[in-house]
């Protein structure tokens, strides 16, 4: 009923209010039935009721004997509809859209959806897309300029064409990375030695030039594309960098010989106009130096062309131009840190903050599906044994009772020293554990410092965020005891303080932060040691 109203309403039939309100009233379940039973009224048949049933069942007849676009043709040419399109205002749009409507019809001619019900299906489909079938404002007629990327340039042309910026290189992001995907020669990936040097496997080298082979083959495209759209003049713009010895640009050599390895060689369009254009005398090479105009070729053209006039700066503009940012050596400091990146300590060298390299750094699990008998590596280990003591009561020396209850694989439970557990909860340092006021496991902590208290030098003052999770601390005689667990494996006292005393430092700080109280000891529990170090 919508889509019949807005025909009835349209300049076709010119159906006003009240027709349609007389229509209405007849209360049938359509409007068309209404429309019959107005139009072969026997005392008082309607005129244009009648009128429009004659048109549509001819125009019926019509559509099911010619093509969409002979059928859309007759169609506006039978109801003027251009006359009136052009009367109204933005008519230009309105007849573009009217041209791009009968472009689609023809296209569909030609497909194998043809027919007016598959037409009408697909122009459906299309107006519901994201970009709709509304036509340019702007028609290829008309006097005017367009800006458009070469992609939105394909299937049009204009009568003169500037092809600008064609000194940009080429992406090499598809081709250069350490994943490479192709849809015929699958999967490329470098390797990594543990430091993390990267060494490159052949498949991703190979994978590499036929993506790059592809990618170039595409820019060629793109520019075929750009170089056919003018009809009369087509201008190329390109720029380059001189050195700071040149005072002009060097023509490449003429003795080019263009090979496919050149082709692939080469970094922008530039470089391959440039070469095509040499030896070609059809193409005009004009080339306009930097306007020092000390070169022969710009010196014939003083007369026209003067360079201009330096413009004197104010103080405050002058100022704003020569100012220098004064933390330039903190640019790359990041506003966030993990107590992990700075248990080795922090220095700024090169503008960098270097890790520390007893970072951490995750193994690639192998899929359980792969290895029925779960080997777990030292890390892991030491997470599981974190996990036990962050959720064990220690009061309750039944240790198997408790971590059959706690959510942890078979595997995972086969892999816990109960030995070296039991002698912790049996130690003088769980004793006072269970004595103490208040006890903390697995606390998450963030708190603000300076930087230069990090790296001892005072030019580096900007604050950095620093967050961690301290393993355990508890809460004795009005004093904080800090405790670290500690798995690692042939190690010392010396070297167990020396590799964890600064992470230990900046947890017993953000403790003094937050409850205002001393921290009278910090506490390293080596399992692998059983014993407990002073820090």
């Amino acid at each position: 009923d919508i889509s019949l109203v807005c025909v009835l309403r349209s300049p076709i039939f010119h159906f006003d209010e009240n027709l349609l309100a007389s229509l209405a009233l007849k209360k049938k379940k359509y409007l068309y039935e209404a429309l019959k039973e107005a139009a072969y009224d026997k005392e008082n048949p309607d005129k244009k009721c009648l009128r429009f049933l004659i048109m549509l069942e001819k125009w019926r007849k019509e559509a099911s004997l010619t093509t969409v676009s002979d059928f859309l043709a007759m169609l506006i040419e039978e109801t003027h509809f251009t006359s009136y399109v052009s009367a109204m205002p933005g008519s230009e749009t309105h007849l573009t859209n009217i041209s791009l409507l009968q472009t689609m019809a023809k296209k569909s001619d030609e497909s194998s959806y043809k027919g007016l019900f598959n037409f009408l299906q697909y122009v459906d489909k299309m107006s519901i897309g994201e970009d709709g079938l509304t036509a340019d404002s702007v028609s290829t007629s008309l006097d005017a300029v367009r800006i458009l990327s070469i992609h939105k340039s394909k299937g049009l042309e204009f009568p003169i064409v500037f092809l600008a910026r064609t000194e940009s290189n080429f992406s090499t992001k598809d081709y250069s990375s350490d994943l490479l995907l192709h849809k015929e020669f699958g999967i490329g990936i470098n390797a990594f030695t543990e430091d993390r040097t990267k060494f490159k496997i052949p498949v991703n080298t190979a994978i590499s030039e036929i993506l790059k082979d592809e990618c170039v083959s595409e820019e060629l495209r793109v520019l075929y594309v750009a170089l056919t759209r003018a009809r009369e003049r087509l201008e190329i713009v390109t720029s380059a960098t001189l050195g700071k010895n040149d005072d002009h640009y060097v023509i490449p050599d003429k003795d080019i010989e263009i090979t496919p390895d050149y082709v692939l060689s080469c970094k922008n369009y530039t470089d391959w106009l440039l070469a095509s254009s040499i030896n070609n005398n059809a193409i005009k090479l004009n080339i306009i130096n930097n306007p020092s105009f000390d070169s022969e070729e710009t010196k014939e053209k003083e007369n026209t062309i003067s360079s201009p006039k330096p413009l004197t700066c104010t103080d405050d503009i002058s100022s704003t131009l020569e100012y220098i940012y004064p933390y330039e050596h903190l640019k790359t400091v990041k506003s966030k840190y993990t107590v992990s990146e700075l248990k080795s300590g922090v220095t700024l060298e090169d503008n960098s903050i270097p890790l520390s390299s007893h970072a951490y750094v995750p193994n690639l699990r192998t899929p359980g599906f792969l290895n029925s008998d779960k080997v777990f590596t030292s890390a892991q280990k030491g997470s599981i044994i974190h996990y036990v003591l962050q959720n064990i009561n220690f009061n309750n020396l039944d240790i198997m009772s408790q971590i059959s209850k706690m959510n942890l694989s078979d595997s995972e439970r086969q892999a816990i020293d109960f030995n070296l557990l039991d002698s912790f909860l049996k130690s003088d340092l769980c004793t006072r554990l269970k004595s103490a006021d208040k006890v903390y496991r697995e606390e998450p902590f963030t708190f603000t410092k300076n930087l230069s208290e990090l790296t001892g030098n005072p030019a580096d003052n900007a604050p950095v965020l620093i967050q961690g999770i301290i393993d355990c601390y508890f809460i004795e005689d009005d004093s904080i005891i800090l405790l670290d667990y500690k798995t690692d494996r042939n190690v010392s006292d010396e070297i167990l303080k020396e590799r964890y005393g600064i992470q230990l430092s900046i947890y017993a700080e953000a403790l003094r932060e937050k409850y205002n109280m001393p921290v009278r000891e910090k506490l390293i529990y080596s399992f692998s040691l059983n014993k407990v170090i002073h820090i």
